[in-house]
């Protein structure tokens, strides 16, 4: 029997305490060694890590994600790396699958990353092999992209484990601050790419830019560069559909907050060839026609949706209740909207099934059924 691999945690933080806790609660037992590296704490994270005995060290903030997230790997001796944030936290009995899990030609690996609560999970690479000189890149959403193509011609492959890892830091009382330390920084990160020419990269940053300029109060800047964004992946060579998807949701949720419900739908409908197969681009599309009043088409496409999206096939997070009770209310919407009464009450019934306390499906209901029978 084989000796099960050596696994330590890698944690970048400052002024993480309270979360710091929670993290290092959920990696009791389950791993060989803690490492945290911190950037400029003033609070009593330090101690926190010490009290869970991690090894500390420390590495001055440069407003750049990468360089800190580089320095938090090295010197460490583990046969694997799991990169983490203070703010993650392994759901109990998660963790514990990992190693078993681990296979002899992977060079990383994705867990199931619960970004908001709120949100379906979205495959994060989180799992690194040691000494293979894994290097993070980007002064902000740093990545490993470029290392792991690099890895994979020399026949390495990246797995995606069936473990899930949730995100608590997103929230509404720390989005001001997240906002004010990285709006700077995605600037900087857009003309770094704008000069360097990673088109890719580029337009993954500068989808990440425009919803931030949006979140910051700019819709309207937010919404034109999205745009822009958009115009250039229709006009030129053709790009990962995770970074298209990106792009288009991006614009469409800052395009709704706008009110500019017909720019969201030339918008979404623009994208139909290269993504139509898509779930999550069935959604949107589905929801976007839905919005515009386009009953016909939005049945359409949320059936299509229905049939082919599952919450571990999604391309990006999406609220929970998709699939799910929010699908059959759309739905009902649909129904209701091309007057198919019997339709729209069948799909009240079933989204009770999953929401039996939702006081307005009950209404939406019973009007259904009046209309069925008057």
């Amino acid at each position: 029997m084989s000796t099960p691999p050596t696994l330590a945690a890698c944690l970048m933080v400052r002024n993480e305490s309270d979360h710091l806790r929670c993290c290092l609660a959920s990696l009791a037992g389950r791993v060989d060694a803690i490492y945290v590296t911190d950037t400029g704490s003033t609070d009593d994270t330090v101690a926190v890590a010490r009290s869970f005995g991690a090894v500390v060290r420390e590495f001055p903030w440069c407003d750049d994600f990468s360089a800190a997230r580089n320095a938090s790997i090295v010197g460490v001796t583990e046969d694997w790396i799991l990169t983490l944030d203070a703010d993650d936290e392994f759901p109990a009995g998660e963790l514990a699958k990992v190693r078993g899990l681990l296979a002899p030609d992977a060079c990383a690996a994705t867990l199931r990353y619960v970004v908001a609560p709120t949100h379906s999970p979205v495959r994060k690479t989180k799992l690194l092999r040691n000494g293979q000189g894994a290097h993070f890149e980007g002064i902000i959403h740093e990545h490993v992209t470029h290392w792991l193509r690099a890895k994979a011609l020399e026949g390495w492959r990246q797995q995606d484990l069936p473990v899930t890892l949730e995100h608590r830091g997103y929230t509404a009382e720390a989005r001001p601050a997240k906002l004010a330390r990285n709006l700077p920084l995605l600037r900087r990160e857009w003309a770094r790419l704008q000069a360097e020419g990673d088109r890719a990269a580029r337009l993954y940053i500068g989808a990440e830019l425009g919803l931030a300029l949006a979140h910051a109060g700019h819709q309207a800047g937010g919404a034109q560069l999205l745009e822009q964004l958009l115009a250039e992946i229709t006009s030129g060579e053709r790009m990962p559909v995770a970074v298209v998807l990106k792009v288009l949701s991006h614009l469409l949720w800052v395009l709704g907050e706008l009110g500019r419900t017909a720019a969201a739908l030339a918008a979404v409908r623009l994208m139909e060839a290269p993504l139509a197969g898509c779930p999550a681009y069935q959604l949107h599309r589905g929801l976007t026609e839905l919005a515009a009043g386009e009953h016909e088409a939005a049945l359409v496409w949320l059936e299509r949706f229905r049939y082919t999206g599952t919450m571990d096939d999604l391309d990006l997070p999406l609220p929970v209740g998709y699939p799910g009770a929010s699908l059959w209310d759309a739905l009902a919407r649909c129904h209701l909207g091309r007057r198919d009464y019997p339709a729209a009450a069948d799909c009240y019934l079933r989204c009770l099934e999953l929401r039996p306390d939702d006081r307005e499906v009950q209404l939406r209901l019973l009007v259904a059924q009046r209309m069925t029978n008057p």
